[in-house]
């Protein structure tokens, strides 16, 4: 039997795609290892990374990345109004075509300290009376969510800014309300290539938050919890 290769969850990583305003979502292409987008201005992907978005570990990091048609990528440079064509540093053989959505991704992780991923597979029951008493069961749906928990901010964003943790969430919902899904993307012990570490197992798709509860005590940090409802397939990957 091989050696386990357990892992520490210090640096776990959690990044979503949407923008201040689902009325301007910017477009673009992949095409051999490059991305091609010019962001439009008073759009969040106009607007670069602010500081909470940036690599965990160098938070004065370059390393940026989006969601292509909900596909996650990094780029080598952060976005600008006046660039349109961006290096990509991670998953450049990502299969996006031209017109697809290109949402920011924006890290969560400086502000959480627990995520969890749950998979529920369904077990419906097909019992009969020729089981002699036992019942038996067959493989039925999948479903996933993912829920988060962490530190309440309060600072404000705008159409080019995230802001704090209580900007993001209520972003969140007035995305979705527009008929938006949430892009996500979750690395459970590192962010991998996206801060230039060695590329790790990721797992992304689409959801919507079903959750946001702000959490107070008189003798504790302000606390909040998400959660995200995944809508269709998880894709298991190396980035």
């Amino acid at each position: 039997m091989a050696t386990p290769a357990f892992q520490h969850g210090k640096n776990g990583f959690l990044a979503i795609g949407y923008e201040t305003s689902a009325a301007t979502i910017n477009t673009g292409s992949i095409s051999g290892g490059s991305l091609t987008v010019t962001p439009t201005a008073g759009t969040l992907l106009a607007g670069g990374i602010s500081l909470a978005d940036k690599a965990i570990s160098t938070p004065t990091s370059t390393v940026y990345g989006a969601f292509v048609n909900g596909i996650p990528v990094g780029t080598a440079t952060q976005f600008a109004t006046a660039t349109s064509s961006y290096t990509l540093s991670v998953n450049s053989s990502a299969v996006a075509g031209a017109g697809s959505p290109v949402l920011p991704m924006v890290n969560l992780s400086p502000f959480i300290n627990d995520i969890s991923f749950p998979t529920a597979i369904e077990t419906p029951e097909t019992t009969t009376f020729s089981q002699a008493g036992v019942k038996t069961y067959i493989v039925g749906l999948k479903g996933y969510t993912v829920t988060f928990a962490g530190m309440y901010d309060p600072t404000a964003g705008s159409s080019t800014t995230t802001g704090g943790t209580d900007a993001i969430m209520n972003s969140l919902i007035a995305f979705q309300d527009a008929g938006k899904f949430i892009s996500f993307i979750y690395g459970p012990s590192t962010p991998g290539g996206f801060t230039g570490q060695t590329p790790s197992v990721m797992f992304y798709g689409q959801a919507l938050l079903n959750k946001y509860d702000l959490k107070s005590g008189v003798n504790a940090v302000i606390s909040f919890d998400g959660e995200l409802q995944v809508t269709g397939v998880v894709t298991r990957t190396i980035l």
